[in-house]
């Protein structure tokens, strides 16, 4: 009986812990939208659930996922950590990097206005979303770069990714970037 009750308050407690790590996540997205929006741009959503990666923005929605909000509670400066992943989704939307992504166009060909999409621009669109992360964190009064090396590292290493990517930078020039 004292194991079913204890196990209950852990699970109790550990819930409420994420909620707050979601929480601290969304005053964070909130937090950066407001030092960097202009309003010309309708501000995308927050949304914490499980996806198979990191982060994505895709038709407006910001999606970070839940494991990766959970391993980054669990360490110190978790907002300034997690200030580098919003805010490189969020140089994404303000600079409107996924029009042609959002309006269902494929990578390889962009049927409606009969061009190749460039590897080269989705590079290049990776590179400034870096760049603008540690700008967009650091304005809106959050360690962004202090900790974007250390961030980057606990990234790759969780969801396995290789140091090398088609349209992103290298590892190695992404801690460059930063």
């Amino acid at each position: 009986m004292r194991k079913k009750i204890l196990l209950i308050i852990i699970l109790i407690s550990f819930g409420s812990y994420s909620q707050e790590c979601d929480e601290k996540a969304r005053i964070v997205f909130n937090n950066i939208i407001s030092s960097i929006s202009n309003n010309s741009i309708i501000e995308p959503r927050l949304k914490i659930e499980d996806i198979n990666g990191p982060a994505s923005f895709y038709q407006g929605n910001i999606t970070i996922d839940r494991e990766l909000i959970n391993l980054f509670c669990d360490q110190k400066n978790f907002v300034d950590k997690i200030s580098f992943v919003i805010a490189h989704e969020l140089a994404h939307h303000f600079l409107q990097h996924n029009w042609k992504y959002n309006s269902g166009l494929a990578y390889i060909h962009d049927s409606l206005m009969g061009e190749e999409i460039n590897i080269q621009d989705i590079l290049e669109s990776e590179t400034q979303a870096d760049f603008y992360a540690g700008f967009y964190g650091k304005i809106s009064g959050y360690k962004t770069l202090e900790y974007a090396k250390e961030t980057i590292t606990i990234i790759y290493k969780k969801y396995n990714i290789k140091k090398e990517l088609i349209g992103y930078p290298s590892f190695e020039d992404r801690l460059n970037i930063i």
